[in-house]
């Protein structure tokens, strides 16, 4: 439905000039390099990155979002019109329409002009 994705979005798009400037906290890029160094671990449990993490956002976050909404959209309409489909299917091949099309070839027995009137002396053949 929506809710809250735009700001999901905006969070996942503050790169460091928002997080130095705004916040006056560097974002950390890089958090896989700084595990991998000796002491990086401790020096990030240190600086309290470990409990509460401030990564960098990128812009390619508005693709990923943008991109994500249109193909769900376009994935949910697809079904939708699928149901829609598939029930008119149903409906059209249903015994009903068996039933309605023998009637008619009955009736054409009687009527083959299809008037809508039958004589009474027909109906008792």
């Amino acid at each position: 439905t929506g809710e809250a994705w735009n700001e999901l979005m905006h969070s996942l798009t503050k790169g460091p000039d928002y997080h130095s400037g705004a916040l006056g906290q560097p974002c950390m890029p890089d958090f896989q390099d700084l595990l991998n160094v000796d002491g990086g671990w401790a020096l990030l449990n240190e600086k309290g990155y470990i409990e509460s993490p401030n990564g960098c956002g990128t812009a390619m976050a508005y693709v990923y979002f943008v991109s994500y909404t249109v193909l769900i959209s376009f994935v949910v309409l697809n079904l939708l019109i699928a149901v829609i489909l598939e029930g008119f299917e149903e409906t059209s091949t249903g015994e009903e329409t068996k039933i309605v099309e023998r009637c008619i070839d009955d009736w054409k027995e009687f009527d083959p002009n299809f008037t809508l009137e039958v004589d009474l002396a027909g109906c008792f053949q």
